[in-house]
């Protein structure tokens, strides 16, 4: 089938192996790919203006593929990070998250960021221990590059906040240095 014979719901669905209902889902919150609605587009050309609210919703190949590359990750970490388990600010470090632990107590990840089937797997088979980001990046991993990711992270957040803290330093030495002292006690003409 070439690339340019567009995909109703049901075909992309199975092109992608998703349920429809998930397809469905994840068009309604922008989370899909690229889908084309009240006319398809040609090449060149745009689409017809929609006459009525309930158009054929059609998908094309070469957009599906894009929209998988561009969710492709190397590890649970960086899925975690691009799903918004991860941290970003200050306070998320320091904000208690379960981890997983190995059989000789490295960290194997975060809990949240294992997709399902192997969480259900891991019960009552892995030890569970909740801690910082902070604490858990000054651990042993499991995995080098996991925990390379991970640290990479708490640094950055953690420079960011020390840039911001030197900001707000050098603003204070410069306000005190160009400030004008305050005028002195009125003095009265009898004294």
């Amino acid at each position: 089938m070439p690339d340019e014979r567009p995909l109703k719901s049901s075909e992309a669905a199975v092109f992608m192996t998703f349920s429809l209902s998930t397809l469905e889902r994840m068009r309604v919150d922008g989370t899909g790919p690229d889908y084309f609605q009240g006319g398809i587009r040609k090449a060149g050309s745009t689409p017809s203006q929609a006459k009525g609210t309930n158009q054929h919703v059609r998908y094309f190949k070469p957009d599906i593929r894009s929209w998988f590359k561009a969710g492709k990750v190397s590890s649970a970490m960086q899925a975690a990070i691009r799903k918004g388990q991860a941290f970003r600010t200050i306070f998320d470090l320091a904000e208690e998250r379960a981890y997983y632990l190995d059989a000789i107590g490295c960290v194997a990840g975060i809990v949240e960021a294992t997709p399902i089937d192997i969480f259900i797997e891991r019960l009552g088979e892995w030890d569970i221990v909740w801690m910082s980001a902070v604490e858990a990046a000054s651990r042993s991993w499991a995995n080098l590059a996991e925990h390379r990711l991970f640290a990479d992270s708490v640094n950055n957040v953690l420079s960011h906040a020390r840039d911001g803290i030197d900001r707000g330093l050098m603003a204070t030495e410069l306000s005190v240095e160009t400030r004008i002292p305050p005028p002195g006690p009125k003095k009265h003409l009898d004294d």
